[in-house]
């Protein structure tokens, strides 16, 4: 009886995925960004950390990855490094193949590190690490590692029961891990434990993922289930039996909080699951057909903006759930540029150059083999029911209830024909069967015939859609596109008053269809050529279809025109233009301005900024609040949240998202401001460098001039890459001090030269919703070659001072050394006078041009002038002292010595 029961049940349980798979709604995929590392770096990797800044730091198999969203660094360890861990003044600590060690800057802002274990007490293989107040722990398969980070010692624990060690973990407060033999245990003083902790008694898990801020435990035990440790209740989380028999199958590698309501669990085989651990809804899986690069992951965590990062052969993913935004062109069978977009009853449908494609559910079976054991009754005598539960298989079989036939009368003459009265038995009889089992429902594009070239429209019509396109133009119902005109469609316009389809093909004619009551053309423009490029109503039910040079607008009665007109337009480089009626205006946009309609004129009245087409025919326009449409109000929603894309091609309002292309990316994003994205960093400066060695950033920056070229790097991390970071700063000091413009090259600031003085350097960030940050100020100084300096100028006149002394005292000595005397003084006036000069230049030094200086030299030397005679007067207290004084002082000493 269980037997059919368990039958029935799975009977049940197919019906039941097959009623609600036309329910289901695509959801969309999280916001992902990719991230490959530049550079030489081995591919796996087994941790990942951020610090108080944002920079993320990434355990590698050959050193330590960083990462801060713009710039990739590494630094090389003595050995692989397996785990990571900071306490709160933000140092990082590592584990791995030679134990513990800490990864600290010096004074040039070099990345090093620091071994902490001694070599007699280090542990090995440390594969899993945490940080409690002073004490960091971590585990291998043996042991547990407890370092005090103030005494520098290392104590060993071993379990008492011996096992292994799979995970570590605080529990209540508690430093726990996990054991193979013991289960959880909890360190208590200097021995490990069994937990006492309320519903965890005798449970033996695989791994226990924490949520600190709640104290929320999401536990995996070693039969595969999932459970939920909460106020010491522990409770098994609900999922569907279809979800729970995948992540068996999938096989669990680790479990990561992302918020409060969301886990990831990364398997083996099936990508990243996510979902929600109170409900056991599964919200989706990420893989390689849903934008994951790899399914081979290495591990995962989270970050403080609450988004997950994602380690694979192909570098990091990061997965952002708290991104409003929805991704939904990860689903693989579409192909082509992504042109047009729209929902349609239910069903996403996008338009590509190599046509339409709608969204579809796609549902996987697989056959398995079951055995089915069954209780039946049959007559003891009955050989054709015997053979039938016989091993023989080569009887003939006459079913299961063959034994309620007649017998033919053949049969009943070859009988014997003396029959008891049967009896009925109860036979076990064992069927091997196959059946069709619901593997998976996944979403899929699928094209539509018929519809293979750009698709430039697309409009919802009651429970039809309109199709424009380079193949025609064509009614979809349901899944079957039926072609209304065979010709290319250059864009096109549904009156919902008219009930009429305006059509403006390629080769400039103008085709009307009325929907009304199936498809009739009203043949309503003749031969009338116009180059339309874009078709609107305005409020007076006026027709527009916008051309090159001139616009031409109609009104129906019934099926004939009503009443025309055209107005001229001035366009010389023939751009193309777009219109909408804005309240009981008409106006238009192009690239050469913005225009309105008065007085049967048409009149610029703005330049026209960014402008892109939508669905319906609308036209969307860029201003420094938002996104708005171009017939909107003062008083109307304006979407600032999709300024974050710097390149968007289409946008399609619905009444509670928004859909946007933007690049090769289909989004869909709630109507909310750009509040819903917030960036958690600040800006943070990289690093100082010289044009010889890097600053010291200890005390303040002061610079040689003539080392003064500097390179200042900051960065405010962005790993989504959509909020466009740009940077602007000035310099106080100079003549002129004031902010450049804006622009993403300032991250990196140059100054090859800078002149003596005190400065101030002010950075500022700005992301795409105009959000400042300011980085701290940085005040240097810039001092003059040592020749420049007072010391110098000090130990100068010293030395000036010493040799008018020596020159004095020389000349005291005789006549003898008379010429001696005067060539010392002589040259000590020389000093003195470039030594003056040099003080004055230096003062009054100026960049203006080479005359300029030149003309600055000469007015100096005119003012020394009258100071130069005044030395010579009391230096040599004599008049007309020549050089021709050596030659007679030497013969008369000549004379004299004979």
């Amino acid at each position: 009886m269980m037997s059919m029961l368990a039958v029935r049940a799975s009977l049940t349980l197919y019906f039941f995925l097959l009623t609600i798979g036309p329910l289901m709604s695509q959801e969309g995929g999280y916001f992902l960004s990719h991230h490959r590392p530049v550079g030489d770096f081995d591919e796996v990797s087994f941790d990942i950390l951020q610090d108080k800044n944002g920079v993320m730091y990434v355990a590698n198999r050959t050193g330590v990855i960083t990462f801060d969203g713009k710039h990739w660094n590494f630094l090389k360890s003595p050995a692989a490094i397996f785990s990571l861990s900071i306490d709160s003044l933000g140092n990082i600590y590592t584990a791995g193949r030679n134990g513990f060690g800490k990864l600290q800057r010096d004074d040039f802002f070099n990345l090093k590190y620091v071994t902490l274990s001694d070599s007699s007490l280090r542990g090995t293989d440390i594969f899993s690490t945490l940080r409690v107040k002073s004490k960091l722990y971590g585990i291998n398969e043996e042991q547990l590692f407890e370092y005090d980070l103030e005494t520098r010692k290392l104590q060993r624990l071993s379990p008492k029961r011996g096992g292994y060690l799979t995970d570590i973990f605080v529990l209540n407060g508690k430093v726990c891990v996990l054991n193979t033999v013991s289960g959880i245990l909890s360190l208590n003083g200097d021995t490990l434990v069994s937990a006492e902790l309320e519903g965890l008694k005798g449970v033996f898990a695989s791994s226990v993922a924490s949520f600190s801020e709640k104290s929320l435990y999401v536990i995996e035990k070693e039969d595969g289930t999932l459970w939920l440790w909460e106020n010491g209740k522990l409770g098994l989380i609900p999922l569907k039996p279809e979800d729970d028999l995948f992540l068996r199958q999938s096989r669990i590698q680790q479990i990561e909080w992302v918020n409060q309501n969301l886990i990831a669990v990364s398997t083996l085989t099936g990508g990243i699951v996510f979902l929600e651990p109170a409900t056991g809804k599964l919200f989706q899986v990420l893989d390689t057909d849903s934008g994951l690069p790899d399914n081979d992951i290495y591990f995962i965590s989270s970050d403080v903006e609450k988004s997950l990062w994602i380690s694979h052969k192909k570098g990091f993913t990061r997965a952002s759930p708290s991104i409003p935004f929805r991704s939904f062109d990860g689903y693989e069978g579409i192909q082509g540029e992504l042109l047009t977009t729209i929902t349609h009853e239910g069903k996403l449908y996008v338009g590509t150059t190599n046509g339409l494609y709608s969204l579809e559910t796609v549902r996987q079976y697989k056959e398995e083999a079951y055995t089915e054991v069954r209780d039946i009754s049959v007559l003891e005598d009955d050989q054709e029911i015997n053979d039938q539960i016989s091993p023989e298989p080569q009887k003939k079989r006459r079913g299961l209830f063959g034994f309620l036939k007649k017998k033919s009368t053949s049969e009943s003459k070859s009988g014997n024909q003396t029959a008891s009265t049967p009896r009925l038995t109860t036979k076990t009889i064992t069927e091997r069967k196959v059946r069709r089992k619901l593997h998976s429902v996944l979403f899929k594009y699928q094209k539509f015939n018929g519809i293979n070239a750009s698709v430039t429209e697309l409009y919802s019509n009651g429970g039809k859609l309109l199709v424009g396109s380079l193949s025609g133009f064509f009614e979809v119902d349901n899944d079957l596109a039926a072609q209304i005109l065979d010709e290319p469609v250059k864009s096109f316009y549904y009156s919902k008053y008219y009930k009429t389809a305006f059509l403006g093909t390629t080769n400039g004619e103008i085709r009307v269809f009325n929907l009304e009551k199936g498809v009739n053309e009203l043949y309503l423009f003749g031969d009338f050529s116009h180059n339309t490029s874009h078709i609107f109503e305005d409020s007076e039910r006026r027709i527009w279809f916008c051309g090159t040079n001139k616009m031409v607008w109609v009104t129906l009665e019934g099926a004939e025109l009503d009443e025309t007109g055209e107005v001229a337009f001035d366009n010389p480089f023939f751009y193309e233009t777009f219109g909408a009626a804005k309240e009981d205006k008409v106006v238009f946009i192009n690239a050469g301005g913005k225009y309105e309609l008065e007085s049967n004129k048409i009149n610029k009245i703005a330049e026209s900024g960014k402008f892109i087409k939508g669905a319906g025919n609308e036209v969307w326009i860029l201003e420094a609040d938002g996104w708005k449409l171009l017939n909107a109000g003062k008083s109307d929603e304006k979407f600032d949240l999709l300024t974050v894309f710097d390149n968007p091609k289409y946008l399609s309002l619905e009444e509670d998202y928004v859909w946007l292309i933007n690049d090769r990316s289909l989004l869909r994003t709630p109507r909310t401001s750009k509040s819903a994205i917030s960036s958690s960093y600040d800006l943070l400066l990289r690093g100082v460098d010289t044009d010889s060695s890097n600053v010291r950033r200890s005390g303040k920056l002061v610079l040689d001039q003539d080392k003064s070229a500097l390179k200042f790097e900051f960065v405010k991390p962005d790993y989504s890459g959509i909020m466009d970071i740009q940077y602007q700063y000035k310099l106080d000091g100079l003549t002129t001090s004031k902010w450049t413009e804006w622009s993403a090259d300032y991250s990196t600031i140059n100054f090859p030269f800078l002149p003596e003085g005190d400065y101030s350097l002010s950075v500022r960030s700005k992301d795409s919703f105009g959000a400042i940050n300011s980085a701290e100020i940085i005040n240097f100084k810039v001092v003059p070659p040592y020749w420049k300096r007072p010391w110098f100028y000090a130990l100068e006149f010293t030395a000036l001072g010493m040799l008018l002394v020596i020159s004095l005292r020389i000349k005291r000595l005789g006549y003898r050394y008379r010429l001696g005397s005067r060539l010392l003084a002589l040259l000590t006036l020389i000093i003195i006078i470039e030594f003056i000069q040099t003080i004055a230049e230096n003062e009054f030094q100026t960049k203006s041009s080479a005359i300029f200086d030149f003309a600055i030299q000469v007015l100096m030397a005119i003012i020394i002038l009258p100071l130069e005679g005044l030395l010579r007067k009391y230096i040599f207290k004599e008049k007309n002292v020549h050089l021709l004084d050596f030659f007679r002082i030497k013969g008369k000493s000549q004379s004299n010595e004979n």
